[in-house]
């Protein structure tokens, strides 16, 4: 651990009290901690944490209809996340003016003041891990800022980097082996920050639940191997179809679901028989195979069937099921 000489220079507290900051290696707790830390001790706006893999995931290119879409990803406030409240576009817009070629420290002069951007180091490869971006610095005191605040990244570093290691093993835990979406662990998180979403900004979210008509008549003729395959391909399929803002989950078995934030029935029914009548449309090609499917949907809204995360899957499951026993290959709206 750090030395209580260190400790005190950086935070102003004694030794003892650095249990309370960085015992944790949870990045919930630490970056709101760093923010908050780098607001206070240097005079500037707002100050802005994003990891290394986010910010050059802001710098590709994106088509242009989807381009102000938040993409959703696990704990998404853990790669890009804001010391003071801001809209998450114009946090992009500040990452966005920065270079992605250089791994410098970087200042953008905007008038009296300007924006500084300092990488966060791996200890051992010095490749840049995640970037602190301090906004409204004053002209005269750039250079200054930027020593100091590359001299406190220095020391905290090495546990930056091993909180980010212990979050990348965490995620491995929120997402499917076979599809690469994510499975059934990280419903219940997603759903009850929709509902809090929901409550807060008086919106709606829809769930559909889906299953694969006859899948296993699939697995038992021609066998497991190519069963995976088709889920695989299920899986991007639906992926590819839905919003970067909505979410996509493999339930368990031939199962899937998908989150629709800020989406009401109406809305929500015409997605459904959208990523359905895809579904029907295309040749599934295993093996030179070419090999059809269908999805019974079920489909249940926030808060208009339920109003709990157990209740909204329930009702979609249930609709689902409704759906199968009518004709499958069909969309079923919750009563």
């Amino acid at each position: 651990m750090w030395s209580k000489v260190a400790v005190h220079k950086i935070f102003g507290f004694q030794g003892k009290n650095l249990k309370e900051y960085f015992d944790d290696l949870d990045l919930e707790c630490i970056i709101p901690k760093l923010l908050q830390f780098f607001l206070s001790h240097y005079q500037c706006e707002n100050v802005i944490w994003v990891v290394a893999d986010e910010f050059k995931r802001l710098h590709e290119p994106i088509d242009a209809a989807r381009a102000n879409e938040t993409e959703q990803a696990i704990y998404r406030h853990l790669k890009l996340q804001s010391a003071m409240p801001v809209e998450e576009n114009d946090i992009i817009k500040f990452v966005k003016n920065f270079s992605l070629i250089s791994n410098m420290s970087q200042y953008i002069d905007i008038g009296e003041s300007g924006q500084v951007l300092v990488p966060i180091r791996h200890i051992k490869t010095h490749k840049p891990m995640a970037y602190i971006l301090l906004l409204g610095v004053s002209n005269k005191k750039v250079k200054k800022t930027i020593e100091n605040v590359s001299r406190d990244i220095s020391f905290m570093a090495r546990h930056i980097g091993f909180s980010l290691q212990h979050w990348e093993a965490q995620k491995l835990c929120f997402t499917d082996d076979l599809t690469a979406l994510y499975n059934q662990r990280y419903l219940g998180p997603v759903i009850e920050g929709e509902i809090y979403r929901a409550q807060r900004d008086n919106s709606k979210f829809a769930v559909l639940f889906m299953d694969i008509d006859y899948f296993k008549s699939v697995n038992d003729t021609r066998g497991h191997w190519v069963g995976s395959r088709l889920l695989i391909e299920m899986g991007r399929a639906l992926k590819e179809n839905i919003r970067r803002s909505d979410y996509a989950f493999r339930y368990g078995g031939d199962e899937f679901v998908i989150v629709l934030t800020r989406t009401d029935s109406e809305k929500a029914k015409f997605v459904a028989e959208r990523l359905r009548t895809i579904i029907e449309c295309t040749d599934f090609l295993i093996e030179g195979e070419k090999i059809k499917l269908t999805l019974s949907i079920g489909l249940a809204t926030y808060p208009d069937h339920a109003k709990t995360y157990k209740d909204i899957i329930k009702i979609a499951d249930e609709a689902m099921y409704c759906g199968k026993n009518k004709s499958r290959n069909i969309v079923f709206v919750a009563s």
